[in-house]
């Protein structure tokens, strides 16, 4: 009776997700994940068109030839965890190395070359399921070396690729739905990362293991529904500008492979928010290069091709002109991708300031062609958020081509409790006191607060934002302004109203040496110099102190901060702070920083 039931549950299975099964089985050609219809010859045709295009076929064949010689990738732990993620992502960027090397030039040596490196990786024990985004990734990444390299492998060869991809991934994988491991049920980059790599992992599967294939793929759409909704409704991404690289890459890879296998993607493309997530990234990256580096983010932001693939799905050609413009080693799909139509931002229309609702965030800049343009990135924010820091509030600024108002990143993922809420916010750079936010009594905002952007104003003089900061401290009302006056001069400026007397400290993160006389100081940062005044209130002085943390966390070297002290405040103030090209601000730009914040977006 038992095996009768789960025949009739196969059955019923792969009847429900019929639908969902490619069009093309393996081996007829043209047919190939992520590459539909006739992009290859489209790819050849894009590279050779474009002088950045020949040069990144060059690099990205350098590089394939350089594997040819290379041993396949070790099976590795990230140092203090268990975390099998660089050998996952080693794999699959070889694989797409070398077949995009392969495509592009009919060499079989570099087939031949990513045939042992997949075999390789199917010899491994295990694909780590414990930690299942190393699981995800290298089923991602041997199920597109079996698509794309299993026609030259042995019969042999190629059941053991399909056997280890079911054993190591797919059966895994359907651990992890029936007990409704905590991604299945994420909004967040896991959720995309695992359902992406097992739902190409069984298109790769659909001939040699059919009813797994079926099952499986409709089980990943289900659920990745969940994490796409989380672009609404603007394309914003709240876990930062680092896991939006990391959650939109796998929507592309998912949403490319279904595309290509001539499969229903059920309407996630389609989703409020994802054809314009390319804005994001375009908005959340200033003018000197480095990102608006919010929750567990990094300044420096790798290559990334899945820019390639949204600009041409939904017709964006700036944002592939500014991935093409960004520096780094490009990666296989750089090439398979290349873009066919390429703008700068400012060619396009696209605007200088932008508001990302979803993820309560607001940038502004002078321009998107001078590389010395003034630059602020802002944010209220949900401290509940995965990977979110202790921030609301918090900004980043940029000025003659250096970043003034940095936000200092992550830390070590390694370090104790680092992910366990108990602890995580003991870390300096976690915690409120590591951010450009005002402190008050030295605390940590509240782990539940959320702030969201009340209002938002765009236009040529004068371009602001201010965050709802009422619900961050315990006993304080607090609305934090930020604008662009005359694309020139920046101002930040709070109102707040303490129940009792509180220690208030407002603080920035630099790595400029200044210069302070009273309310007055010059940054210096390289050949860039910022003045900034403090407006409000009357009598107060800047001073600095260091950043440093203890070991074993970032000790923060060359960071210090620029801070202003108001002790034990009873009563309603306003704390405003202008920056600019020179020490005194014109009186229309202290006549904005005194203006109530409530007549900001309308005067």
């Amino acid at each position: 009776m038992t095996l009768h039931r789960r025949t009739l549950l196969r059955l019923l299975s792969a009847m429900v997700a019929a639908p969902l099964l490619p069009r093309h089985a393996f081996g007829q050609a043209p047919a190939r994940l992520m590459l539909a219809g006739n992009a290859v010859e489209r790819a050849k045709a894009a590279l050779a068109a474009h002088p950045q295009g020949v040069d990144i076929l060059k690099r990205v064949t350098r590089r394939a030839e350089e594997l040819l010689a290379a041993a396949p990738a070790k099976r590795e732990f990230e140092p203090g965890r268990a975390v099998m993620l660089p050998t996952s992502r080693e794999v699959l960027e070889r694989v797409q190395t070398l077949g995009a090397v392969h495509f592009l030039t009919g060499d079989r040596r570099f087939a031949e070359r990513a045939a042992t490196e997949i075999l390789a990786a199917c010899a491994q024990p295990d694909w780590n399921p414990k930690h299942f985004l190393d699981t995800a990734e290298m089923a991602n990444a041997v199920g597109l070396g079996l698509d794309w390299f299993g026609a030259g492998m042995t019969a042999s060869q190629r059941r053991t690729v399909a056997d280890s991809l079911l054993s190591k991934g797919i059966e895994p994988g359907f651990a992890e739905h029936a007990k409704r491991a905590f991604w299945t049920k994420a909004s967040h980059n896991w959720n995309i990362v695992c359902n992406g790599g097992m739902a190409i992992a069984a298109l790769a599967l659909g001939r040699d293991a059919p009813d797994e294939s079926a099952r499986m793929l409709a089980l990943s759409l289900d659920s990745v529904r969940i994490a796409f909704a989380s672009f609404s409704p603007d394309g914003g991404w709240i876990e930062g500008p680092s896991y939006w690289d990391y959650a939109t890459r796998y929507a592309v890879y998912l949403l490319a492979a279904l595309e290509s296998a001539g499969a229903d993607d059920r309407g996630l493309a389609a989703m409020p928010g994802f054809s314009e997530t390319g804005r994001f990234i375009l908005h959340a990256t200033g003018p000197t290069g480095l990102a608006f580096n919010f929750a567990d983010s990094g300044e420096t932001m790798r290559r990334s091709a899945h820019r390639f693939w949204l600009a041409r799905r939904f017709g964006r050609p700036a944002e592939a002109g500014d991935e093409l413009a960004r520096k780094g080693a490009p990666r296989g799909m750089h090439a398979l991708w290349f873009p066919d139509r390429v703008a700068t931002p400012a060619a396009a229309g696209e605007p200088v300031d932008a508001l990302f609702r979803g993820a309560r965030v607001a940038m502004f800049r002078s321009s998107w062609d001078d590389p010395n343009a003034v630059y602020i990135g802002c944010k209220g924010g949900d401290n509940a958020a995965n990977h979110a820091q202790l921030d609301l509030g918090s900004f980043v600024l940029d000025s003659g081509g250096e970043r003034f108002a940095l936000d200092l990143g992550s830390d070590d993922y390694a370090l104790d409790g680092y992910f366990d809420k108990k602890k995580r916010f003991d870390y300096l750079r976690n915690a409120s006191a590591g951010h450009n936010v005002l402190l008050v009594n030295g605390a940590n905002q509240r782990l539940d607060a959320g702030a969201e952007l009340a209002s938002f104003r765009s236009t040529p003089g004068f371009a602001c934002a201010v965050a709802a900061l009422d619900s961050a401290y315990s006993g304080l009302k607090h609305r934090r302004g930020f604008a662009l006056v005359d694309r020139t001069w920046s101002l930040v400026a709070d109102e707040v109203a303490p129940e009792s007397a509180a220690d208030l400290q407002w603080q920035m993160h630099m790595r400029a040496a200044v210069a302070i006389q009273g309310g007055d100081a010059v940054l210096r940062l390289r050949n860039a110099t910022l003045h900034a005044r403090i407006v409000e209130p009357a009598g107060a002085a800047f001073a600095v102190e260091p950043a440093t943390a203890p070991p074993p966390q970032n000790p923060n070297a060359g960071v210090s901060r620029l801070t202003i002290r108001l002790p034990k405040q009873a009563k309603p103030l306003r704390i405003a702070v202008a920056f600019g090209p020179s020490a005194s601000p014109p009186a229309h730009v202290s006549g904005r920083a005194r203006l109530a914040l409530e007549n900001w977006a309308r005067a």
